[in-house]
Formats: C-alpha cells, structure tokens, sequence
C-alpha cells in the first residue's frame, strides 16, 4: 500500500513538474519576447519569413520626429494554433511608445528597451508602434527581429526575420549657409582691397 502511494505522489510531481516547464516555456514565447534576438531560443528553423516596414525613413530622420511604424511579417508558415508570431523593436537613440496596449508592450530586459508583443499579439503579424528620433542629431540602429510561429508551442521549426536598419539625422543646410557667408565676407574683403589698389 505504501509503495503503491508512493508511485502515486513521485508520478504526481513528475507531471506537475512537466506541466509547470511546459506553461514557462509557452509563457516566455507568447508574453513577449525575452531578449531582441529570437536567434537565442528559436533555433532550428523550417520556412522563409520576410518582415514589411511602413513608416520608417529610408535613410535621414528629423531630429525629435515621431514616426508611426507599422511592421508585418510575411511567411509561409502556418500556425495551428493561435500563436501566430513575435517580434522586437530595438532602436539605439531615440523613444519607443506603445501605441496599441493591448497587443504591444514596453519590455526592458538587461540593456536593452524595446517593444514586443503580448499574449493577444502573439496572435497575429502585424504590429504598430511610434518611434520618436533623438533630438540630438546621432546615428541610429534599429534592430527588428521577428518569428512567425508554427502555433505547435516550441522554439523549433518556425520561420525568422530580421532586419538592421541606419539611419542618419538629416542634413539642415546650415553648414552651406555658413560656407556662403565666409565665401561672401572673403568676396567683399577681395573686392575692397582690390577696389584700394586702383
């Protein structure tokens, strides 16, 4: 009898065990993403995913300009459940808001502070968020890394994206302003000089 209890409590703790480290593991891929590098637990890959970026500049931003960004994923992954992908947003300069609370959120994880999705956006693919540019004029990375989930709740054969942008403060013209003046002073002190001499 007591043996028999025995197997019963160790059998008991053995699926309770698994059951706590299968939600941790769900929890961590559907409540954000845990670091912006998805590469870190999602390691074996099995389709193509390819990340659409809307509203970002190509190249120059305006110093203290909010940009509203909209990121999709496209893949030819589909999910069987309803977990359908995660993303993060990394900028090096510059302020992250949340736009939409109730599918994104503000997530800082060691270094970094970045946006990501939560449990309601983990079930869909596209994001939005608002990056304000740094009012000092510096340049930027923005990191996005994005997965699109096979819906099965493991880190393998799903589908990865990521894309690194630069961007640069864009040029205001006051260095040519001041270019001209000097140019013009030095004219104007030529022809002052050169006026003396005849």
């Amino acid at each position: 009898m007591m043996n028999m209890l025995k197997e019963k409590v160790i059998s008991f703790v053995i699926i309770l065990t698994f059951l706590i480290l299968n939600f941790a593991i769900v929890s961590a891929m559907s409540m954000g993403a845990p670091d912006v590098k998805c590469a870190k637990c999602h390691k074996s890959m099995a389709g193509v995913a390819k990340l659409k970026i809307k509203g970002l500049p190509s190249e120059f931003y305006v110093p203290g300009k909010s940009y509203e960004v909209e990121i999709t994923l496209i893949s030819n992954i589909k999910s069987t459940g309803f977990s359908q992908g995660g993303f993060a947003f990394y900028a090096s300069a510059g302020e992250l808001k949340v736009v939409d609370s109730k599918n994104t959120m503000l997530a800082i994880r060691g270094p970094y502070k970045y946006i990501t999705h939560t449990s309601e956006g983990n079930g869909m693919r596209t994001w939005k968020l608002i990056w304000q540019a740094p009012k000092k004029p510096t340049e930027v990375t923005i990191q996005i890394s994005s997965i699109a989930s096979n819906g099965d709740a493991s880190p393998s054969n799903d589908a990865m994206a990521v894309e690194t942008i630069t961007l640069k403060p864009k040029p205001t013209g006051k260095g040519m302003g001041y270019a001209l003046i000097i140019i013009g002073i030095i004219l104007l002190v030529f022809s002052i000089v050169y006026g003396r001499k005849r």
